[in-house]
């Protein structure tokens, strides 16, 4: 459950209550987990294909209408996308790959004066499996952030698993990145059950050497725990963010900074330290001038209704998206909210419209 709370930092019993509330929860998740993703993996070890395929039964409610994407889906995918959000794509792995092209190490051999000749060889894994989130939102750039490197430092092979829509199918901005990455093969499995395939290998999902890629509580413990039977990254998730502004900060940026942590995990914790608390809810700021840019601009053209005040408009869709805001903390963050975000101003404007 994702929970906003408002602390007074210079009251001593909020604050410590606060801190000591995030300790609690870090350690009482933890443990749970453990242990959850200890049984996980113990099962998949032994249960193979079978046991991921219970597992996704399990907790995604039903079951993928492939397990492996076919190759003609991929490329189906591809045929059917956005051009522009190909090129955009495009763009990202083209700055991504000449970044990391400047990062390859090179071998080097060096011959001694007393006959020993020392040297390094340096040269990329036999196979490495990639993961990619998609439970609460899709994430194409973390295809892009990891396949690429893998291409540059010469792996042979890339396994990449990703979680199942609710229907089922692939998320094809995912399938359009994979594809464009040049990714092997795609199999439709999500959590520790998808991790411990990789790790441990599978009668259709091939054992890998390392193991890429962020994911959620459950997905980051389970690479925890395999670190030795199989080479990871690193631990990455739940996100935390903590952003520190004062009343020049811009109002935007901060949001889009705890927003695009919030949204990665339930577990995530994103928490803003201000010293400006009339700024949280000034008029002046630019998130309420662009709403009455709106509709002023809407009344004037004739689109929008004349008997309902610019003020009465901005306070009903702020009212509306902190709503939306309280809806998506009650339910666990279980939905995109920059999708919904996105669609309520339309909608609220066509209760606006002459």
């Amino acid at each position: 459950m994702i929970t906003m709370k408002q602390i007074n930092a210079s009251v001593a019993e909020e604050r410590e209550a606060f801190f000591q509330l995030l300790d609690e929860r870090t350690g009482e998740t933890n443990q749970r987990v453990t242990e959850t993703v200890q049984e996980i993996l113990k099962t998949v070890k032994a249960g193979g294909d079978d046991a991921v395929k219970n597992y996704t039964l399990k907790f995604d409610g039903s079951l993928p209408e492939y397990y492996e994407v076919p190759r003609e889906v991929i490329n189906d995918a591809l045929t059917d996308a956005d051009q522009a959000f190909v090129d955009a794509m495009l763009n990202a792995i083209e700055n991504v790959r000449d970044f990391h092209q400047r990062q390859v190490e090179q071998g080097f051999i060096h011959p001694m004066a007393n006959g020993v000749i020392l040297g390094q060889r340096v040269r990329g894994l036999e196979r490495v499996g990639l993961y990619v989130p998609g439970g609460t939102a899709a994430y194409p750039s973390s295809v892009i952030m990891n396949a690429v490197p893998a291409k540059i430092a010469g792996v042979k092979e890339i396994i990449m698993v990703t979680p199942p829509r609710k229907d089922g199918t692939p998320n094809p901005d995912i399938l359009i990145a994979a594809a464009l990455c040049g990714v092997d093969r795609i199999f439709l499995s999500g959590g520790a059950q998808a991790i411990a395939a990789l790790a441990y290998g599978t009668k259709e999902i091939p054992k890998v050497d390392k193991i890429v890629g962020p994911g959620n509580i459950y997905v980051a413990t389970a690479k925890k725990l395999l670190y030795g039977i199989v080479d990871i990254d690193m631990i990455a998730g739940p996100s935390e963010v903590l952003v520190m502004a004062d009343e020049t900060a811009n109002p935007a940026f901060a949001a889009a900074d705890l927003m695009s942590q919030a949204e990665h995990d339930v577990m995530a914790s994103s928490i803003l330290v201000t010293t400006s608390e009339k700024h949280l809810m000034d008029q002046s700021r630019y998130y309420f001038r662009i709403l009455r840019k709106i509709c002023t601009d809407g009344q004037r053209s004739g689109q929008l209704r004349q008997d309902i005040s610019i003020n009465e408009m901005v306070r009903t869709y702020a009212l509306q998206e902190r709503a939306l805001l309280y809806d998506w903390c009650i339910c666990g963050g279980n939905y995109s909210l920059s999708v919904y975000a996105t669609s309520l101003l339309p909608n609220l404007l066509s209760y606006f419209k002459n």
